[in-house]
């Protein structure tokens, strides 16, 4: 039974799931909580909405699973769970009840909140990972933006079920960062997808799969990669620069209420400021990793550390928030 169990959480990805939960629980509890009150996402709701965003993650690491059986047994053939540790039919039978699960879920929630029609976006998003993995699959570029754009929107799920008017006085500001946070995320993924898409070349071309490296070359596809990454740096520069600016100045500012007029600016203090360099330095360290990666086993390491990346990012919201409040 804990075998089964374990072979369970291998195809759902839980390590992805638990940064996706990690990444909504962050967003609820250390930032929308701390600066706005009231919001119509209470604790029980804000669960409801958790549970149905890993059912429908997860249910989709499965249904990929299912249709990538034989692209696996060449690309990563350790890792292969279907058909060696778990019956398809099982995994068949775990996807329909995690997605119908997903669905009661997401309508009960919807309809408890007054916005029944962000059910649409629930079902779409389950239609989308579907086709995907069905029909879209040899075009890998559809699947790394759809991929991204879902982890990003995880991430604005949260103030966007908060509030009905998410644009009024101080809910823009904290829905501007949190879009700020999502577009990163989003930029991450897509250069790791991709940076995944190299480790799988030869597979992918035995299978004729469309992805960049296979269009456009290794070379050409580590460029795009290092080009996302340096955009990411230029963002994280700029916020450092911001913070510094800050630090260095008796700057007040004031957006739509005393929660910011305050001397110490949201994220502007020097421990967040040390914690961004740390997170550019390894940003920059995963650059030249990736410029002199020629084995699968070099770009193996830099997807990982662009994991860890993301992670390490998205604890920069409690750093922020603990260090503004209680430092």
């Amino acid at each position: 039974m804990i075998s089964y169990l374990n072979n369970i959480f291998r195809i759902i990805r839980w390590k992805n799931l638990a940064i996706i939960s990690l990444s909504q629980i962050f967003i609820k509890f250390f930032f929308i909580d701390f600066f706005i009150q009231k919001d119509q996402l209470l604790n029980e709701n804000f669960v409801i909405l958790l549970i149905v965003t890993i059912l429908i993650a997860a249910s989709g690491y499965i249904v990929n699973d299912i249709y990538d059986y034989n692209l696996d047994q060449i690309n990563k053939p350790e890792k292969v769970v279907l058909g060696k540790f778990l019956k398809s039919r099982d995994a068949i039978i775990i996807y329909m009840l995690f997605n119908s699960l997903a669905i009661v879920l997401s309508i009960f929630l919807c309809i408890k909140i007054k916005q029944e029609i962000y059910i649409l976006v629930f079902l779409l998003i389950i239609y989308c990972l579907w086709l995907y993995s069905k029909k879209l699959k040899k075009y890998k570029i559809i699947g790394n933006i759809l991929i991204a754009f879902f982890i990003s929107l995880s991430i604005l799920n949260v103030p966007l079920f908060s509030y009905k008017n998410i644009l009024s006085d101080d809910r823009f500001f904290v829905f501007l960062i949190i879009s700020i946070f999502s577009v990163l995320a989003f930029l991450i993924n897509v250069k790791r997808e991709i940076i995944k898409d190299i480790e799988d070349i030869q597979g992918d071309k035995l299978h004729k799969i469309k992805s960049l490296p296979i269009i456009f070359g290794t070379k050409k596809s580590k460029l795009v990669t290092v080009i996302i990454g340096i955009i990411l740096m230029f963002a994280i520069s700029s916020i450092i620069t911001f913070q510094i600016l800050i630090l260095r100045s008796d700057l007040l500012l004031d957006v739509g209420g005393n929660q910011f007029s305050n001397p110490q600016i949201w994220g502007a203090n020097y421990t967040s400021t040390v914690y961004m360099f740390i997170i550019l330095i390894m940003f920059f360290y995963a650059e030249l990793l990736i410029l002199n990666a020629t084995s699968k086993t070099n770009f193996t390491k830099v997807s990982k550390l662009l994991k860890f990346l993301m992670l390490l990012s998205l604890l920069s919201i409690p750093v922020f928030s603990l260090t503004h409040f209680y430092f």
